[in-house]
């Protein structure tokens, strides 16, 4: 099975974070899930690098990606392939960002993210999201 090194941005803006909707996917079981942005590590990247170049690609964000800005690390194997997730941090001071490879996207608090249909790697990190949230004073 196909192993993938990826990397996803929860990317905040004040105290909503950005869900971003797939299109259609080869995988359709993936096709109009929500998902954190990012996407492959390619040989010679860093994941922070990664993260970077994918979110450019994805919503022409320019960010700055730093190893301390990690949330989690997840894993899942869906039917056809395997991921390993590294999900990071970020806060942007807007919310002005082009949709180059989504069909849509919602601002949530994390407490009102988990009543989106998310795709099933992404879960984990969402769940990790809320129970950091609800631990805050």
């Amino acid at each position: 099975m196909k192993q993938l090194d990826v990397v996803a941005g929860v990317i905040f803006s004040g105290d909503q974070v950005l869900c971003a909707k797939r299109g259609p996917d080869r995988h359709g079981y993936l096709s109009g899930r929500y998902e954190f942005p990012g996407g492959k590590v390619e040989p010679g990247e860093t994941a922070c690098e990664a993260l970077a170049r994918e979110l450019k690609e994805e919503l022409d964000l320019d960010v700055i990606v730093q190893e301390e800005d990690i949330l989690c690390t997840t894993e899942h194997e869906y039917p056809d392939f395997a991921v390993a997730i590294r999900a990071y941090v970020l806060r942007i001071p807007g919310r002005d960002l082009t949709l180059n490879e989504h069909d849509g996207a919602v601002w949530r608090s994390p407490e009102g993210m988990e009543d989106l249909d998310w795709a099933p790697a992404d879960i984990p990190i969402v769940e990790e999201l809320v129970r950091r949230h609800a631990e805050q004073p």
